[in-house]
């Protein structure tokens, strides 16, 4: 939805099946990345209208990873 809203951008047209699969394939390369190099990770949804609470928890996330 959010990326037929954005006027900001040209995107190609691509399905919802597509797009899950763009977004599989992130957290699969992430996730290996991680385990490759010892470095934690963390998924932050960044809903719309929501900018602010997104940052939120960045800075929390950050913060707790910065504790130990």
């Amino acid at each position: 939805k959010r990326r037929k809203t954005d006027q900001t951008r040209q995107r190609d047209i691509i399905s919802a099946e597509n797009i899950q699969k763009e977004l599989d394939i992130s957290r699969m390369m992430v996730a290996s990345c991680s385990i490759l190099t010892g470095a934690p990770f963390a998924i932050i949804m960044n809903n719309d209208g929501h900018v602010d609470e997104a940052a939120a928890n960045i800075a929390r996330t950050l913060l707790v990873g910065d504790e130990k």
